[in-house]
């Protein structure tokens, strides 16, 4: 048939590009088939030819004339579907001229293929696939029949209910130049840490994750008027320093959730995320957080907005009587805007809320404001580059920092700081992402950090430098 044979014909053109008989085979196999326009350039290429024999060239132009009248109804074929496409109607006036179109032309299969995608965006799930019924594979040249199979496996992804397994695992080494200072992060609170020593050690990372997920297409009418998802997860995350001075910044996080999530057919989406984390550090249990998120996304034309509210319960009293728990609040609002079909910016802002309970001084109000760029190169290698720059503001004033002191046994101790604290942070990074495959990875990243504070024991600079393999499935 078509496809077997042009494909031959292609890898046999590979090995043997000059071969003259291999192009005329090919081109004539594309003009029984109907593919005059990957046809008619082989066929031009071998009449330019000064070694191809006249008799040869005088066989091609009969062969050619023969199809006269098929070339000509082709080209105004290809001519009224592209003013179709091109036009300024809606998706769903273009579909009808389509349909049109295919009422006298029904073995240009072309057409047909045009027509399936214009109702896979239109979400007309019975027509797709009565129409991906009607095409027969096998008449289709290579390039058809590969967009073909596309075609029929985003159909099914897009219109079938399924359920699958997948997982995600990442295995990473760094440095990192202050493994003794203090740092912030969603994790451990900065007064947990006192060391503020500048030394420079080497830390592994690792993470692995595996969900199950069920994706129901509803179907109104023929159309797919939105998807139900479903998501059961479990995932592992530790980080380990093979340097005694950074042990107190080892960290191993169990996470348990479930998701619903809901697509609809006006490229919203709905994401309402809930876990269960179990924390420790250096070893020990250290908290554990019970996060709730609601996610909402839409795209208006071809910008990405995003709208994240999260809420987040966190129980040390459960390992330490003596603290206090906390709750926490955030919320964020995200764009991405494409440059161009390599390259796009994002940018984000966050406030964040963290109320701990008689104990001021943990509690903070925090703005934080996000930028970055990623670029696609040739070489299946996105690069991004980024900055981060957060501002919080404490509510009380530490008293449990205080100087230690043999008058203060039955007096107030002097504190550290009489004042509340103020810190403001930027973060800077580039990372780069190469794909070895459709499974895996290699990524890298470099972070530069400097937080200032009104008090001096929180602030500090670090640099750290990652590199690891990712996959999944």
């Amino acid at each position: 048939m078509v496809f077997e044979a042009t494909q031959q014909y292609l890898l046999a053109l590979k090995k043997l590009p000059q071969d003259t008989n291999l192009k005329l085979d090919l081109a004539s196999c594309y003009f029984y088939a109907g593919y005059f326009d990957k046809g008619s350039p082989l066929f031009k290429a071998i009449l330019s030819n000064e070694n191809v024999e006249d008799r040869v060239k005088v066989n091609i132009a009969k062969f050619i004339e023969k199809f006269k009248y098929e070339i000509e109804t082709y080209r105004n074929l290809n001519q009224q579907v592209n003013t179709v496409l091109d036009g300024e109607d809606s998706a769903s006036l273009k579909i009808e001229a389509l349909y049109y179109i295919l009422m006298g032309n029904q073995t240009h299969q072309f057409v047909r293929l045009k027509l399936i995608s214009l109702l896979l965006k239109m979400d007309r799930a019975d027509e797709v696939f009565k129409q991906l019924e009607l095409i027969n594979p096998s008449t289709l040249d290579t390039s058809d029949h590969k967009l073909y199979l596309s075609l029929m496996r985003i159909s099914e992804n897009k219109f079938s209910p399924r359920s699958y397994f997948s997982g995600l695992a990442s295995m990473m080494l760094g440095y990192d130049d202050n493994v003794g200072g203090i740092a912030s992060n969603d994790i451990y609170e900065e007064d947990d840490l006192s060391n503020n020593s500048k030394l420079g050690g080497v830390f592994s990372r690792w993470y692995g994750s595996l969900r199950y997920n069920v994706v129901q297409p509803k179907i109104l009418d023929g159309e797919r008027s939105h998807t139900d998802l479903g998501v059961l997860s479990v995932s592992m995350h530790e980080r380990r320093f093979f340097d005694e001075e950074g042990e107190p910044r080892n960290y191993n996080i169990i996470d348990g959730g479930i998701t619903y999530g809901r697509k609809n057919k006006d490229n919203t989406q709905l994401l309402l995320p809930l876990s269960i984390k179990r924390i420790q550090l250096n070893g020990e249990d250290y908290a554990q957080y019970l996060d709730a998120k609601l996610r909402y996304t839409w795209k208006p034309g071809s910008l990405v907005l995003s709208l994240t509210e999260r809420f987040s319960h966190r129980d040390y009293s459960l390992f330490d009587e003596d603290r206090q728990n906390a709750n926490l609040y955030e919320g964020s609002f995200g764009i991405g805007v494409p440059i161009n079909g390599h390259s796009y910016l994002n940018a984000k802002v966050d406030y964040t809320l963290l109320d701990t309970t008689d104990e001021e001084f943990r509690s903070y109000e925090r703005f934080t404001y996000s930028l970055g760029a990623t670029f696609k190169t040739k070489l299946s290698t996105a690069i991004t580059f980024g900055m981060k720059y957060q501002n919080t503001d404490y509510r009380g004033v530490n008293e449990k920092l205080f100087i230690p002191s043999e008058e203060c046994i039955d007096e107030e101790c002097e504190l550290v700081y009489d004042f509340i604290r103020s810190d403001t942070m930027s973060h800077y990074f580039i990372e780069s992402n190469t794909k070895l495959n459709t499974n895996l990875s290699i990524k890298t990243a470099i972070n530069v950090t400097n937080r200032d504070s009104n008090q001096e024991l929180y602030t500090y600079s670090r640099k750290t430098l990652t590199v690891g393999l990712h996959g999944k499935f």
